[in-house]
This record gives structure tokens, sequence and C-alpha cells, in this order.
């Protein structure tokens, strides 16, 4: 038997072991890399956690207004924007014509989906002349939840 392909193999199995050959600096740094995001995953993980925990905990209390979880909320049909309707401008009240002093304002509560619905709430007209930058304010006008629900016109829609 030839003891040379042995002793070879031998030999460069200690230089392997010995630590002579250098690593590779791109597995190194993939390696960095790798443990860096998974320390970001456990994180967010960790923090997703509480504020689950935050929201059972919250959903849970019980307070003077009993309040709908989160779950429940998200099938509820709620007002998302206000739109003006076609009729808005100045208008003559007594003659129901465009051509008047006073303003008409028609608004409609929209929901998420872009549908007209009839909601509760309380909004705030302001109104400008933007021909008159020193003072272009004309009018602050407020109507509460009581108010609107009386001005509530549905044949406008």
């Amino acid at each position: 038997m030839n003891k040379s392909p042995w002793m070879a193999l031998s030999l460069a199995s200690i230089i392997t072991a010995s630590g002579c050959v250098k690593p590779n600096q791109a597995n190194i740094a993939l390696r960095k890399e790798n443990q860096t995001l998974r320390n970001q995953v456990d994180l967010l993980t960790a923090r997703q956690r509480d504020d689950q925990r935050t929201l059972a905990s919250l959903e849970q209390k019980s307070g003077i207004t009993p309040a709908l979880p989160t779950s429940r909320l998200s099938k509820l049909f709620t007002a998302t924007e206000l739109r003006f309707g076609k009729l808005t401008g100045p208008m003559d009240p007594v003659n129901h014509s465009a051509q008047g002093h006073e303003l008409g304002v028609y608004v409609y509560p929209v929901d998420a989906d872009g549908e007209t619905l009839k909601a509760a709430g309380s909004f705030t007209i302001e109104a400008f002349d933007l021909n008159k930058p020193q003072a272009p304010l004309l009018g602050t006008w407020q109507f509460p939840v009581d108010q609107a629900r009386q001005l509530w016109f549905g044949g406008a829609l």
C-alpha cells in the first residue's frame, strides 16, 4: 500500500483543521445580515403581541359608554366624508333660484365605498370670498347633531 496519498490527505486535513484557510467574507456578512433581520423580526413580533394585548384590554374595559370591539366596528357603515351637492351656491330663498344674495349649502355624508348614507353627526361651514384677500371670511355656521337631523332632506340626494 502506498502511503503518499494517505499522507497528503492527512496533511490537508491538518491544515484545514488548524485554521489556515481564511473564512469567506461574503458568507460572514450574509450571516450577520441574517442575524440582524432575525432580531428585527423578533422585535416586531413582540411589539405586535404587546399591541394585541393592549387592544384586548381596552376592548374589555367598561366605561360609562360601552365600546364596541374592533371586529364589530369594522362592520359598521360610517360616514368618512361630506360631499357638496350640485345645488350648493348662491341662491334666492324666496324664488328658489340660483340668483341671490344667500348661500345654499347641500352636503351629504358618504361612506368608505363612496355611497351616500344617512348618518348622525355635526359639522361646521365656513364661507369665503376669495376676491377679498384682506377679509375673505364671510361667515361661520355650526350645525350640531340635533339641528343637522332637522335639516335632513333626503330628496336632495
